[in-house]
């Protein structure tokens, strides 16, 4: 069950080993760590990581009395276990090679020293985030802290029988039921809990330097131990034998009597006689707890309603889920897989790389190869020809013979022809023409027809156009301009509309447009007009209407006054003198 038996015997870690077995596991190892949790609060569960890289976590709920059981198969010792409390406290364990182990506030003074955790968020901390290199040192260091605190605290270990903490949980269950063990600012504390009396104190790094009160020990100091607690079989078997052989429901030890656990341990069957500790009470307990219980009718069968078929996958199967199952309890194997025939997607359009395309042939085509195609399995046809427009190779430059050349023309230049050209169909340009100085006779003077003059421009000048010269090719200078006196067109005037009439009885206008371009004139921009001051409208409100109405008429509309006092209303009639002009201005008076 236990690798190197001997050499965890002889340490602080024993690893306890579970009753009646022949192995735990194939390998030797155990396939859970169980133990019972207690953090002066209800232990909702226990965390537990390994010593593997990167760490594995991973964890369990725990039962009314704080017994649990982690499985750890596939991990690798060392393990840090963590009792949470529901008031959020918690305590820590290490267990060094997977053996059971509590999770108390005693075993979290040992993990503190052996961790270096001098407070709570130290101690979560290195729980959170210790690499395997870590855990594996605070495990080397457990034995001599718990050689320490057996040192430490002698007395108080003999009161309640502990000779070793890690085998002797009961005893120390009983311990911790009349004294608390805390660890603030690296000092650890243990206080009896009945008088609030320091038993001991002391540095988490120097434990033998503490100081022990053993005035302040539970009653019974030195000579005659409690009374022990109710032996609790089924704590027993998670903490020693449920790593083994499973959890206690479904043991696979259930109904072993006694007599056959003690047999099994006096025989040291698979190594039992390590559990030779535990008492006939505590080994009779164990054995009540795994009587069998009777057995309950079995439940009826499930009528199951599914969820769709998915998908046909290319295994030829099927799956789908279970909606919802009746009655509760039931028991059954819903059909969630079937045959189908699969039908493979239509393989994917092809990706080519092709190469660069060749020369054109004299066919008019070009081709080129595929490099690569993606992705596997694709179908598609590459693109390997086109068309292209063929050009044969240049013919060979030609050699020309020639005739003389010619006399210089007028344009410059004399020529010559082409007697013979080789090889045949050969290609080139012959030199027919250059460059030469012509000399022409000297011209004719001339005689010019003109059109007649034009009209006198603003710069004082006209002018006329040559209608023929003659003779053909003369010289001469024809005369095209003459001065005039120019006479500017009179201005046709566009205006905007008259402006208000202001206070010196006048009317002003601008010029928007005047034509035609460069013409001369004056334009009208202002003339006589009668000037009207405007009509104040709340002087009238004032003098006429306040009087009576106060502002509450202010706003009405004209017509509706001009109605008034028409008709007399309210005596209106007396201000029948008023003009439209001066009833509209009140209208609009603020």
């Amino acid at each position: 069950m236990v690798k190197n038996k001997s050499a965890l015997l002889g340490t602080a870690g024993v690893a306890t080993l579970c009753v009646m077995m022949s192995a735990c596991g194939a390998n030797g190892t155990t396939s859970s760590v169980g133990g019972v949790a207690s953090a002066g609060a209800p232990v909702a569960s226990i965390a537990l990581r390994d010593s593997s890289t990167p760490p594995v976590a991973r964890s369990a709920p725990t039962a009314t009395d704080g017994t649990f059981a982690v499985d750890v198969n596939g991990l690798t010792p060392p393990f840090l276990l963590k009792a949470q409390a529901a008031t959020g406290s918690a305590v820590y364990s290490i267990s060094a090679h997977g053996e059971a182990v509590d999770v108390n506030e005693m075993t979290n003074v040992v993990y503190a020293a052996t961790t270096e955790s001098s407070s709570t968020d130290a101690a979560e901390s290195t729980f959170q985030t210790a690499a395997a290199s870590q855990t594996q040192q605070a495990a080397g260091k457990l034995s001599s802290t718990l050689d320490q605190l057996k040192t430490v605290l002698a007395p108080l270990y003999s009161l309640y029988g502990i000779t070793n903490p890690l085998t002797d949980r009961q005893q120390v269950r009983a311990m911790l039921r009349d004294v608390s063990f805390a660890v603030s600012n690296g000092t650890v504390t243990v206080t009896n809990k009945a008088t609030g009396g320091v038993i001991f104190t002391g540095s988490l790094s120097n434990l033998a330097a503490g100081t022990f009160t053993a005035a302040n020990l539970p009653s019974g100091t030195g000579t005659t131990p409690p009374p022990p607690p109710a032996i609790d079989g089924a704590a027993l078997y998670t903490a020693d034998c449920a790593a083994c052989h499973g959890p206690l429901a479904t043991s696979s030890k259930l109904g072993a009597t006694a007599t056959q656990i003690q047999g099994a341990i006096s025989a040291n069957l698979g190594g039992m006689g390590a559990l030779s500790s535990l008492t006939s009470a505590q080994i009779s307990a164990i054995a009540a707890a795994l009587a069998p219980a009777t057995t309950p009718p079995p439940p009826a069968a499930c009528t199951y309603t599914y969820g769709a078929w998915g998908t046909c996958q290319a295994d030829g199967t099927q799956t789908r889920t279970v909606a919802s199952s009746t009655p509760a309890g039931c028991t059954g194997t819903p059909v969630l897989s079937q045959a189908c025939t699969y039908v493979p997607p239509p393989p994917a359009a092809c990706s080519y790389t092709y190469s660069t395309w060749g020369a054109c042939q004299s066919g008019g085509t070009q081709t080129r190869t595929v490099l690569s195609t993606t992705p596997a399995g694709c179908t598609g046809t590459p693109v390997l020809s086109q068309a292209c427009t063929y050009v044969p190779p240049p013919p060979a430059a030609c050699t020309y013979t020639y005739g003389a050349w010619g006399t210089c023309q007028s344009n410059g230049t004399p020529t010559r022809t082409v007697t013979a050209s080789t090889p045949t169909g050969c290609a080139g340009t012959p030199v027919l023409s250059q460059a030469c100085t012509y000399v022409p006779p000297p011209p004719a003077a001339c005689t010019y027809t003109y059109s007649a003059w034009g009209a006198c421009q603003s710069n004082g000048t006209q002018t006329r156009t040559v209608t023929a010269s003659t003779p053909t090719g003369c010289a001469g200078t024809p005369v095209l301009s003459q001065a005039c006196t120019y006479v500017p067109p009179v201005c046709t005037y566009t205006y905007s509309a008259w402006g208000a009439c202001q206070s010196n009885n006048t009317q002003t206008r601008t010029v928007t447009a005047s034509t035609p371009t460069g013409c001369a004139g004056t334009p009208v921009l202002s003339q006589a007009c009668t000037y009207t001051p405007p009509i104040d409208g709340a002087a009238l409100y004032t003098q006429y209407c306040s009087g009576c109405h106060g502002t509450s008429k202010k706003g009405q509309p004209a017509s509706l006054i001009q109605s008034a006092i028409n008709s007399n209303i309210g005596g209106m009639g007396s201000l029948s003198f008023l003009t439209p002009a001066q009833i509209a201005a009140i209208s609009a008076a603020p």
